[in-house]
C-alpha cells in the first residue's frame, strides 16, 4: 500500500479481509489535531458527503457512534442549511428513516487519525514510515516497491509485493514510474478550475446559533466569478469557516478582509459566525489549479497486480466536497473485484472501469457546474446553455419540490448515479416545478 492517507486506509481495510499481511507505506505521521505535511489542505473544511458516512460504517462497524463520542458532530444533511444566489434558504425536510442523509461533521486531521487507529488494530496490518520511490516490474506484473525509511541514511530499500495499491493521492509519481519502465500510461485530463479559499477556525461562543451546516453557491450580481462557502459545526465546539473564489479572486488571510468579504458577497449567516467566538490560529489558504482524472481502464498494456484508488485516480474542485467520498466508494469497488476471484496475473481492468463508474458519477455532474465559471467558457460544449439553464431550473425545482431536492440530493451525495437525473419522469418535475411561477418557498409537494 503507497500512501496512509484516507484513500489508503480504506484500501489497507479492504486488502486485509483478502491478504495475509498488508504493508502501509506512509511517510507522515499524524496526531489527530494537526494536518499532516502531506496534506497541505488539511487545515481546510473538509465535507464528508452522506455516501461516504454510510461506507465508513460499512467497513468500520460503529465507526459513527465512535466519532460522535470524540467529539464529532453527526447531522441529517435535510437539516442543514443550503443556499443558492436569487433563492431563499432550502427549507429542512424530515430526516431519511434510513438514515442516508446523515453525516459526521469533523476537521480532517480527526477523521483521519480516528480512521489510521482502526485500520492499525487489524492484526494482519503494519506501516512503515517512509517514502515510496518507485515500482518494480518484471513479465508485465508488479513484484514489489522500493521506499526511503523516514529518518534513516541506509538509502532505499526494497520489499516484496504480491499486490501494489497506489494511494499517493495528487502528488502520485506512478505514472512517471511506468512511463520510465516503458509502459503506457492514460491520459490525464484536466479542468483549470483555480479555485481559491481560505478556512477560519473559530471557538465558537454560541455553537447552537447556526445550523451544524450552512452552504453557499452562487454568482453576485456583477461578479467577474462565483463564490462558494461553507460554515461547519466541528469537533469541541469549533466552527469552521471557508470562502472561496475563482481565477483571480483570492480571498486573503486577513481576518478584517474576510469579515469583510462574507459581510459584502455571503448569506448573513457567515458574516455571524466570523464574529461568533474567539479565532484559533490563523485562517489558511489553499490554491487548487485543476480537476485532474485519469481513466486507468483505457491502457491494456497497465502491469498486473498493480490498481490506483482515490486522488491517484481522480482529483475534484474541492468546494464540493466529494473527494473522501469517492475514495471511500473506489475502495469499495477493489473490494467488489477482489471477491470476484479475477486472475490476477491480468491488468485489473475490470476494477478500473468500476472506479470510472464512480468518478463518473461525481465528474459529469461537477464539470458541467465549474463551467460556469468565466475562465473556463472555452471548455463548454456547443450545448451548454442548455445545459446550464436545466441546472438553474433543477434548483428552483428544489426549492420547491421535496422530490426533486431528494432525487437531486442523492446525485450530490453520491447514494445515487447522475443517470437519476436524466430520467423522463425527473426531468417532467424539474419543468413542471422549476417553470412555476410561484415563490421559491412554496410548500409544493410534488
Amino acid at each position: 500500500m503507497l500512501g496512509g492517507s484516507i484513500a489508503g486506509l480504506f484500501a489497507a481495510r479492504v486488502l486485509s479481509d483478502y491478504a495475509d499481511e498488508v504493508l502501509i507505506i506512509e511517510r507522515d505521521t499524524a496526531d489527530g489535531a494537526n494536518p499532516r505535511p502531506g496534506v497541505p489542505q488539511g487545515g481546510q473544511v473538509h465535507a464528508l458527503l452522506p455516501g461516504g458516512r454510510i461506507q465508513l460504517d460499512r467497513w468500520f462497524p460503529d465507526f459513527s457512534p465512535e466519532a460522535v463520542a470524540a467529539g464529532a458532530v453527526e447531522v441529517s444533511m435535510n437539516a442543514t442549511m443550503r443556499m443558492y444566489m436569487g433563492d431563499r434558504p432550502r427549507s429542512a425536510i424530515p430526516r431519511r428513516a434510513d438514515g442516508q442523509d446523515v453525516t459526521l461533521l469533523m476537521t480532517r486531521p480527526r477523521l483521519e487519525y480516528l480512521l489510521r487507529r482502526r485500520v492499525e488494530q487489524l492484526p494482519n496490518v503494519s506501516t512503515i514510515h517512509g517514502r515510496a520511490t518507485g515500482i518494480h516490474i518484471e513479465a508485465g506484473r508488479v513484484t514489489g516497491v522500493t521506499y526511503e525509511p523516514a529518518g534513516a541514511v541506509v538509502g532505499e530499500l526494497r520489499v516484496g509485493a504480491d499486490f501494489v495499491v497506489d494511494a499517493m493521492g495528487r502528488g502520485s509519481r506512478l505514472t512517471e514510474w511506468l512511463t520510465a519502465a516503458g509502459v503506457p500510461v492514460p491520459k490525464l485530463e484536466r479542468i483549470p478550475i483555480k479555485t481559491n479559499y481560505v478556512t477560519t477556525v473559530i471557538q465558537a461562543a454560541n455553537p447552537d446559533a447556526l445550523p451544524p451546516f450552512v452552504g453557499f453557491h452562487g454568482a453576485p450580481q456583477g461578479a467577474a466569478t462565483g463564490l462558494d462557502g461553507a460554515v461547519i459545526l466541528t469537533e469541541n465546539g469549533k466552527r469552521m469557516v471557508v470562502l472561496a473564489g475563482y481565477d483571480t479572486d483570492r480571498p486573503t488571510r486577513d481576518l478584517a478582509d474576510l469579515r469583510d468579504r462574507a459581510t459584502r458577497a455571503y448569506p448573513p449567516p457567515f458574516a455571524e459566525a466570523l464574529q461568533d467566538g474567539s479565532v484559533i490560529g490563523e485562517p489558511v489558504s489553499y490554491h487548487l489549479a485543476d480537476s485532474r482524472r485519469r481513466d486507468f481502464d483505457t491502457v491494456a498494456e497497465h502491469p498486473a497486480r498493480l490498481v490506483s484508488l482515490g486522488d491517484a485516480v481522480s482529483s475534484f474542485n474541492p468546494v464540493y466536497g466529494q473527494g473522501m467520498t469517492s475514495a471511500a466508494l473506489q475502495a469499495s469497488a477493489l473490494a467488489a473485484y477482489l471477491q470476484a476471484g479475477p486472475d490476477l496475473d491480468r491488468p485489473a481492468l475490470e476494477y478500473f472501469r468500476s472506479v470510472r463508474t464512480v468518478v463518473d458519477a461525481a465528474w459529469q455532474p461537477l464539470r458541467i457546474a465549474d463551467m460556469a465559471q468565466p475562465h473556463l467558457a472555452h471548455l463548454r460544449p456547443r450545448h451548454y446553455p442548455m445545459l446550464a439553464r436545466f441546472g438553474n431550473l433543477m434548483l428552483t425545482a428544489s426549492q420547491r419540490s421535496v422530490k426533486v431536492r431528494q432525487q437531486l440530493d442523492e446525485v450530490s451525495w453520491l447514494i445515487a448515479h447522475p443517470d437519476q437525473l436524466s430520467r423522463p419522469s425527473f426531468v417532467l418535475s424539474v419543468l413542471t416545478n422549476g417553470l412555476r411561477r410561484e415563490p421559491a418557498d412554496s410548500k409544493s409537494q410534488n
